[in-house]
């Protein structure tokens, strides 16, 4: 049953009047998580070549973790840590679940469904060789989902040679968009693609050409890395880096209608290629609330061995920010950044690897404020190092339900070789999770809203709701005992607002725009 109230009268409002007192001090190590605030895994040793490639939270807390693991064969695991770090033993076989190919495969992005299930994007490797484009899906407990494919995975062959799955995400309905690179075996070609799938793993005949869409760059000659990404309006962004001639790697995206259909006003006839630098390699990027793109990634400016970490912005339509640090591009001291997100205030989390020189790596995290100079109150002058007894590289990033940041990566822990799994997790400011994805079982009709916006939550129970602004202000705060309720928000100014809800399911945000 639907009702017509007014947030000012809801029972329980609570105003801020200023920020909430801080405990710790944002990028530092939360000592709370595993004791010291980071866990490394090395459970089989002849397999301790390990590192991090995809990190989430459950909205119980819980944290899921992609390993892949070099040696002897290449493997992929799937890690679930309860929210103290240790290992959540009621997941897999003592915390872990396997991917199930013999001769090698990674499983290079996560993504929850709102069942609790878990969807994983990567590639197997064939006894011939062939990187085969692999979808996964596992039940909340860690076993395949014998309702997905087959047996829970799913293989999509396109020309049968290096077909790479690098980003999957859940679409409003259940479908999975999972994007990636392939090799045209008639022209030799490496070429941007996104697939999208059906609710059971079957292709979806109306998205692109029987639910696959390929894009060929002008002048690309080499690897692609392929992010999907969606904005507010339900397009989507493809890119990622690409290699073109001389073998000079550009950060290059293009933007598609929710069907997979080239979209012309993105950018130059829907593509954007930025030739920062003499190179500009990124391994993804990700969407802001209002739309703008970020680019984490590392720049060559005088040759291929002294990259410098870097994060660049751009508008929705593809053309740069250039009121975001220096003409639209943060430029940092040497290493990479390869992952980014953004916090509810607006600041910005990238994790990656210092360089100290071009052979000794340190993982680190850093934090831009939404102009794009680094955040003074954030560790360092906007950076957190490991410790250098501890060198390696940080990949996945994402914020728990406390808005704390976690990531996952490499690093060597003891004077022996090889690398280990490394998941860490940071003190922050932070309000909340904002990822720019939809949430299907939290709706706002209409959004952008006018006067009144109903929201819908697709679960029974009580849930308490909490409305932010854009620069992470609580403002409101209140119990609701209804699913669907219809409120009016004339008294907001126009601008970009957040809506947490709180309930027995966990964590859900949704964006709001107030016109």
């Amino acid at each position: 049953m639907k009702k017509i109230i007014s947030f000012m009268s809801l029972l329980i409002i609570i105003l801020v009047a200023s920020a909430t007192p801080c405990k710790s001090q944002p990028g530092t190590l939360d000592l709370s998580f595993n004791v010291k605030g980071y866990v490394t895994d090395s459970l089989i040793l002849p397999q301790k070549n390990m590192q991090g490639r995809a990190i989430l939270t459950q909205t119980d807390g819980k944290i899921l973790v992609s390993a892949m693991i070099y040696v002897p064969t290449i493997k992929a695991k799937i890690y679930r840590y309860n929210e103290d770090g240790t290992p959540d033993l009621s997941f897999g076989r003592n915390g872990i679940q396997e991917l199930n190919y013999n001769f090698g495969a990674s499983i290079e992005s996560l993504a929850l469904q709102p069942d609790g299930k878990i969807v994983g994007a990567g590639y197997g490797v064939t006894e011939g060789g062939l990187y085969v484009w692999t979808v996964i899906r596992l039940n909340p407990n860690g076993s395949y989902d014998p309702t997905f494919g087959t047996e829970g995975k799913v293989e999509t062959i396109f020309y049968g040679s290096t077909e790479l799955a690098h980003c999957v995400r859940v679409l409003p309905g259940g479908m999975l968009l999972v994007s990636g690179m392939v090799k045209n075996t008639n022209t030799n070609v490496v070429e941007f693609i996104m697939v999208r799938y059906q609710t059971n793993g079957t292709l979806d005949p109306a998205f692109g050409s029987d639910g696959i869409t390929i894009y060929v760059t002008p002048d690309g000659a080499g690897f692609a890395r392929g992010i999907a990404c969606l904005q507010s309006d339900g397009k989507i962004v493809l890119g990622g880096y690409r290699t073109f001639p001389g073998n000079r790697p550009k950060f290059t995206m293009m933007r598609f209608s929710p069907d997979g259909i080239l979209d012309a006003s993105f950018g130059n006839d829907g593509l954007t290629i930025d030739s920062l630098g003499i190179g500009h390699l990124s391994y993804a990027f990700t969407i802001q609330p209002d739309d703008k793109i970020l680019i984490p990634g590392m720049v060559f400016f005088t040759d291929y061995i002294n990259p410098h970490m870097s994060i660049s912005r751009y508008l929705a339509d593809g053309t740069i920010d250039n009121n975001f640090a220096d003409q639209g591009h943060y430029i940092g001291e040497l290493g990479l950044f390869a992952m980014a997100t953004v916090q509810t205030d607006g600041k910005i989390i990238a994790s990656g690897r210092f360089l100290a020189d071009s052979t000794i790596r340190t993982p680190v995290v850093g934090c831009l404020l939404p102009s794009g100079l680094p955040d003074p109150d954030f560790g360092n002058n906007g950076i957190f190092l490991l410790d250098q007894s501890l060198p390696g590289s940080l990949f996945g990033i994402n914020l728990d339900r406390q808005g704390k940041i976690i990531s996952t990566g490499t690093c060597n822990e003891s004077s022996e070789s090889g690398y280990h799994l490394l998941t860490l997790r940071l003190n922050s400011l932070a309000t909340g999770v904002v990822e720019g994805i939809h949430e299907p079982l939290l709706q706002l009709t209409p959004n952008p809203v006018i006067d009144h916006v109903t929201i819908q939550l697709n679960e029974p129970g009580q849930f308490k709701m909490t409305l932010y602004s854009m620069d992470g202000k609580q403002i409101l705060e209140s119990q609701l005992t209804q699913e669907t309720i219809t409120t009016d928000l004339t008294f907001l100014k126009s601008g970009v607002y957040f809506i947490h809800i709180n309930g027995s399911f966990g964590l859900k945000t949704a964006k709001l725009v107030k016109l």
